[in-house]
């Protein structure tokens, strides 16, 4: 009997050590957007909620014609609005963090669209990634670093 109960408490601490980080996990990212330009800056937040990596970014609001919208009364300043890009948490614990989005569908007039994104940040020094894998074709989307927000608990950054 000891060594089933054994057994038992082994595999309920593995599922702990395993389990996604509490949902006050978030960070702060600047990167470039390698897709644009190596010189094309861009800031983003994380936001850990449970099994899933939100990926939050400020995208600019475009008119009907695909024109950015000013700011009314702000000179050479346009509107943006958040967007969020849900992410399924694969890994978070000291070393890093990895999470995965992946899409099959068809594009009209373009045909199938086929792969996964993933994002990695490193947190021993917050080196931060974003590639792509599609069916022909690897591609590194974005590079840069996270911080790590201070709600973030300090033994989640590998300190």
């Amino acid at each position: 009997m000891p060594a089933r109960l054994g057994a038992v408490l082994c595999c309920v601490a593995l599922t702990f050590v395993n389990a996604p980080a509490a949902a006050a996990d978030s960070w702060s990212c600047t990167y470039k957007n390698l897709t644009i330009g190596p010189d094309v800056p861009g800031e983003a937040k994380i936001r850990i909620d449970g099994e899933w990596l939100d990926w939050i970014v400020d995208v600019p609001v475009v008119g009907p014609m695909g024109e950015p919208v000013p700011v009314p009364g702000h000179s050479g300043e346009y509107q943006h609005k958040p967007m969020t890009f849900r992410n399924q948490l694969l890994e978070n614990n000291d070393a890093g963090i990895v999470a995965v989005t992946s899409q099959s569908h068809l594009v009209s007039g373009i045909g199938p669209l086929v792969g996964a994104t993933v994002i990695s940040i490193g947190k021993s020094n917050g080196d931060f990634r974003m590639g792509s894998v599609m069916a022909g074709d690897v591609q590194e989307l974005m590079s840069g670093y996270c911080t790590p927000n201070p709600d973030t608990p300090r033994n989640k950054v590998g300190h």
